[in-house]
């Protein structure tokens, strides 16, 4: 008519209808939503590495070797103030640096893989490093003074502190071996990758919404 389509709807459809060819008002198919990446990653923990647990454990080793010789040489000349009384310090110092050292190179093989090294062999070292620390001090302030401490007295404040980085280094040995031991254990060629990540997903309001998080690849 007059060079125009009718619809076969009568009335016309509204908004968001469209007329079929039988004459009915049907709502518009709504376009699928794109498609969203919603999937949850899972990045695994960090494989095992001994780090430099076993290089620490030496470390430990010889320091204490050392701290127990600088005392058997304080404990021999105690009756004279030098050199006993450097000696003694050179003891202390060694055991106030080695011991931390020994244990941080102990835990740098606990860093992923679960390994757990020796948990009651760094509480005893811990324990021994404090106490023998507060002995050598009360020690050298006695050297200070001239005041000549009892037989066997600096022996054994220098075994104990040579005791506490044995543990530490017994158990920086023993993270090491288990981190080896979870490393072999791992299949071949396994690796671990963590990158940022951008994606989208729909919110409470039904409305897409970006994502920001991690993606892991092992």
């Amino acid at each position: 008519m007059q060079g125009q389509c009718v619809s076969l709807c009568n009335p016309p459809c509204g908004v968001g209808e469209a007329c079929t060819s039988l004459g009915q008002c049907e709502a518009k198919p709504v376009a699928p939503p794109p498609d969203v990446n919603t999937k949850v990653y899972i990045v695994s923990e960090r494989p095992a590495d001994p780090g430099w647990a076993t290089g620490a454990g030496v470390y430990g080793i010889v320091a204490a070797v050392g701290t127990l010789g600088l005392t058997l040489g304080s404990e021999l000349t105690k009756d004279e103030q030098i050199p006993s009384l450097p000696l003694g310090a050179s003891a202390t110092m060694l055991i106030a640096i080695s011991g931390p050292i020994t244990a941080v190179g102990a835990a740098s093989a606990r860093d992923g893989g679960g390994v757990r090294g020796n948990p009651g062999l760094r509480v005893v070292g811990w324990v021994g490093y404090g106490l023998s620390l507060l002995d050598a001090t009360l020690l050298l302030g006695l050297g200070v003074n001239e005041v000549e401490p009892p037989d066997g007295v600096i022996m054994t404040v220098g075994a104990l502190g040579a005791t506490s980085l044995v543990c530490f280094a017994a158990d920086a040995f023993s993270s090491a071996s288990e981190a080896e031991e979870a490393r072999a254990a791992r299949p071949a060629g396994a690796s671990l990758t963590v990158l940022p990540a951008l994606s989208w997903a729909r919110g409470r309001t039904g409305e897409l919404e970006p994502v920001v998080g991690v993606v892991g690849a092992f």
